[in-house]
């Protein structure tokens, strides 16, 4: 297992000076200490407004929470964490995952102490709950760093690199520099796969302990970081929301808040949001990428605004011709897109450009998905909108409760193993109907098992 990642840099005379332009692959980086990458101000204030939200005695914060925050930081270095979709800049997967725990915690502990409740501090039971939901939302999609990613260490500034093996060393036993370039796509599994065995190297040995202690938040545990929603109950429909949350907050500091605008009056808004923002060499941060992202971007968030504009005002019905929903999100079929695209007043060129943007937003689906109706068997095809929070956060609890129901009423068939009993998951589990939509039911209508 890996030990507690120091927070000791690598000598000076190692040390050299950033490239004043945004990193890409191939460029050769200096490795940081977990304490440089999480000294940003930005950062610090989100660990310090975070971690007060667990109830944990400073002895726990000490030797559970901050040992994972420093190896988790440590592992993602200045990574970005994907090409061109979200969180693509420097320090991508660092930012990602302590925004996306900065919302869950938040979401969490209205869960647990919802407005009225006397008591300002969670219950010991309680606090094993939020500590499991903490360490997911840092831990989740780690299996990226390996699987989309092929990273060499250089001993220094001029070696040539070799191949940095993540499951057994850190990247500081290896050299005081690394490159990066992406690899191909991989299955989803593969990932997940990879995220369960790096979790279990990055967390401490006590929190691991404190975890397994009890059955049931440790399933939920390892079902949320293998992505699985048939089994990760509501500290996973927490952590999905809070996604969403984490999403669109990072468009709206590109610019790209949920409003109807076209790419090129985006990129034009975006830029005064990227002025400033530093990384810890306290240069400008990508912002080549940033901004290219906004203009690849501008559709996809503008298609997402008018869905949740349609839906608000009743003109799109959940589950009457081009609106569906399914299990694991919206159907995003042509007929739909061709509607935005009729009404966006020829701003957007055709039907395939706004698919290929919501897919550079890394929230729809690789493969077209085959879905048929419970009762009256109709068949609809399309890529499902994986995050239907980024939609639905924006909308009445109505709405939102429409949606948990509706979502029922179609079975996911695009798998060979398919029977009017049970039905293929997108995460490819054949489970019953009613045991696949037990997270959105109770992400509609939180109950709490805790209450006093």
């Amino acid at each position: 297992m890996f030990q507690t990642f120091k927070s000791v840099s690598k000598t000076s005379s190692h040390r050299t000076k950033q490239k004043q332009h945004s990193i890409k692959p191939g460029d050769l980086l200096l490795i940081h200490s977990a304490k440089q990458l999480l000294g940003l101000p930005r950062r610090k204030k989100l660990i310090s407004a975070t971690l007060p939200l667990l109830s944990l005695s400073e002895d726990k914060l000490e030797t559970f929470c901050q040992p994972l925050l420093d190896n988790v930081t440590h592992f993602f270095q200045d990574l970005p964490e994907t090409r061109h979709s979200f969180y693509a800049r420097r320090g991508g997967l660092i930012d990602h995952a302590l925004e996306r725990t900065a919302v869950a915690m938040k979401l969490c502990r209205q869960y647990f102490l919802p407005a009225g409740t006397e008591s300002k501090t969670l219950t010991e039971p309680q606090t094993l709950w939020a500590f499991a939901l903490f360490s997911a939302g840092l831990l989740r999609d780690i299996g990226r760093v390996t699987v989309d990613l092929k990273i060499l260490t250089h001993k220094d500034s001029s070696t040539k690199g070799k191949p940095w093996d993540a499951y057994n060393t850190t990247m500081t036993s290896q050299g005081t520099h690394y490159s990066y370039t992406f690899a191909g796509d991989y299955p989803e599994t593969f990932r997940a796969n990879a995220t369960l065995l790096l979790a279990r190297q990055l967390l401490p040995n006590h929190a691991f302990t404190w975890i397994t202690s009890n059955r049931q938040v440790f399933k939920i545990w390892m079902a949320i970081l293998q992505d699985d929603k048939t089994e990760y109950g509501m500290l996973g429909a927490i952590l999905e929301r809070a996604e969403a949350e984490a999403i669109i907050g990072y468009f709206r500091e590109l610019g790209l808040p949920l409003s109807l605008r076209d790419g090129e009056q985006a990129l034009h808004e975006g830029r005064s949001h990227l002025t400033g923002m530093t990384s810890i060499s306290g240069n400008e941060a990508s912002q080549e990428v940033e901004l290219r992202q906004i203009a690849e971007h501008g559709a996809g968030i503008a298609f997402l605004n008018w869905l949740q504009s349609e839906m608000a005002q009743n003109k799109l019905m959940m589950n009457s011709a081009p609106l569906f929903s399914v299990p694991g999100g919206f159907l995003i079929g042509a007929d739909i897109l061709k509607l935005f695209v009729s009404q966006s007043e020829g701003k957007f060129s055709g039907a395939d450009s706004v698919k290929r943007s919501l897919e550079s937003l890394g929230i729809l689906s690789k493969n077209s998905q085959n879905f048929i109706h419970a009762n009256d068997k109709t068949k609809i095809e399309g890529h499902v909108l994986t995050n239907p929070h980024v939609v639905l956060d924006g909308l009445s609890k109505t709405l939102q409760t429409q949606y948990a129901e509706t979502s029922k009423q179609f079975n996911n068939v695009s798998s060979p193993v398919f029977n009017e009993e049970q039905f293929i998951t997108p995460a490819g589990v054949a489970v019953t109907q009613q045991e696949a939509q037990i997270n959105t039911d109770n992400l509609v209508n939180m109950q709490n098992p805790f209450a006093r």
